[in-house]
């Protein structure tokens, strides 16, 4: 996503899609289907264009520096939850 590439997933990572602003939720695993909507999707320059800068921007969300606050918190609440 940090590349712009948008992405297409079959429901176990809904959340990275945010919406349908950075990707798509594709109705099952079919290796046929999926290849449908990866064709269908880069044919699609407008469409892509909009996924590909939302996903990008939805990436800057997951930075290292994000990822250790978030980390540190919920090692905070797992602490204070034992004492």
């Amino acid at each position: 996503m940090s590349a712009g590439v948008p992405v297409l997933v079959t429901g176990s990572q809904i959340d990275v899609i945010d919406g349908g602003s950075t990707g798509r939720l594709l109705g099952g695993t079919d290796p046929n289907m999926i290849a449908e909507n990866v064709i269908a999707l880069l044919e699609d320059h407008s469409t892509w264009s909009a996924l590909s800068k939302n996903s990008k921007d939805f990436s800057k969300r997951f930075s290292s520096e994000n990822a250790a606050l978030i980390t540190l918190e919920a090692l905070k609440k797992a602490v204070n939850r034992i004492e």
